[in-house]
């Protein structure tokens, strides 16, 4: 059946837009759409929540998500605009003053319960063994029409972030979401974590929910001190990098997982660590992690946590060694440990011998 508009109503119209429909109709559901159709409709007049919810049939919470849902898309500003809407309709509730740490307190108002886990809401979705679901974008977007919570948390993870969620980014917070059952406080707490580290990308987010996860860090007390523990080891890292003249560029994995064994399981002092990176250079001319690991992984194996030990022990080869002479770098030998500089000469694969 073909259906035909009514042209005698357009004795009275208003102009939508095209961008919106053509780029962001996909997006909407019913009750952003009606907010937006009365601002368009009473562009330039001063409406309340009161008078708007009489129009529209929506709630105060309903009409104050519908306006940081086009606030975040930069179709509504606030300010001087053309649309006046009453102040009050705008102001959020206070928030404290964002700090590094302990991570943002949440606004007053509560998101929504959900009973619906994303299992069951996406019927279509394969789960990877040990790991999060495979989605698609669709199934995400699919996602955020549906749950009133999951906007929720997108507006304020936009805010947190200072740029649209989308794509990759909205997938992850559905997953964290839906599949991690992760309270949104508790996300919002985990994505200003990795923003204070620098490294927030979708990816990120994610790998560190699985490890929030796997770690059973279920509760506010175990996350914050979580993050605390992780910002502690996050600062040392940064130290020892900068003592090491490391600048410009990221660490890699490896050195990255080196540095978290010397802080988080050798439980090893920034001086001891700068101490093994001194003797490093001294012997090898050069940064090396694996000639640092070495002498690290034998203080460990040894229980020596002090420079005053290993100048102990430095005195000690010394006397046995005859003559309180330093051995050359060709000649010596840091008590029986690994990282014996001629033995790893010898198996270089560019070693040859002297005639």
């Amino acid at each position: 059946m073909d259906y035909n508009i009514d042209m005698s109503l357009y004795g009275g119209v208003f102009a939508v837009p095209s961008s919106i429909v053509d780029n962001q109709l996909k997006l909407c559901n019913g009750d952003v759409l009606k907010l937006l159709l009365y601002l368009l409709r009473h562009s330039g007049e001063r409406r309340s929540a009161k008078e708007i919810s009489a129009a529209t049939g929506l709630s105060e919470p309903q009409i104050k998500d519908s306006l940081d849902f086009w606030a975040e898309l930069g179709i509504l500003s606030e300010g001087r605009s053309s649309v006046a809407i009453e102040s009050r309709i705008y102001e959020t509730e206070e928030k404290e003053a964002p700090v590094v740490l302990p991570p943002p307190v949440l606004p007053e108002k509560k998101a929504p319960a959900e009973e619906k886990p994303f299992i069951q809401v996406a019927d279509n979705v394969k789960i990877i063994s040990g790991g999060a679901p495979a989605m698609t974008g669709e199934e995400a977007l699919r996602r955020y029409r549906q749950s009133e919570a999951i906007r929720f948390l997108s507006a304020e993870v936009g805010k947190l972030l200072g740029k649209t969620v989308k794509d990759e980014l909205l997938l992850a917070l559905v997953v964290l979401y839906d599949f991690y059952e992760m309270p949104i406080d508790m996300i919002l707490m985990l994505v200003h974590f990795c923003k204070s580290t620098g490294r927030a990308s979708p990816a990120r987010i994610k790998e560190k929910a699985k490890e929030f996860h796997d770690r059973g860090i279920d509760t506010h007390e175990k996350a914050e001190a979580y993050i605390m523990h992780s910002d502690e080891v996050h600062q040392a890292k940064n130290r020892i990098r900068s003592a090491m003249g490391i600048s410009g560029r990221a660490s890699s994995p490896t050195e990255e997982a080196r540095l978290e064994k010397w802080i988080d399981e050798f439980k090893m002092s920034f001086d001891m660590i700068k101490l093994a990176y001194d003797k490093t250079v001294d012997r090898t001319g050069k940064l090396s992690f694996s000639y640092m690991d070495s002498i690290l992984t034998d203080w460990n194996e040894k229980n020596i946590r002090t420079p005053e030990e290993v100048s102990a022990i430095d005195g000690e080869f010394r006397s046995k060694s005859g003559g309180g002479q330093n051995p050359s770098a060709g000649e010596r030998k840091y008590s029986n440990a690994s990282y014996d500089l001629e033995e790893l000469k010898r198996n270089s694969l560019f070693y040859m011998p002297e005639l």
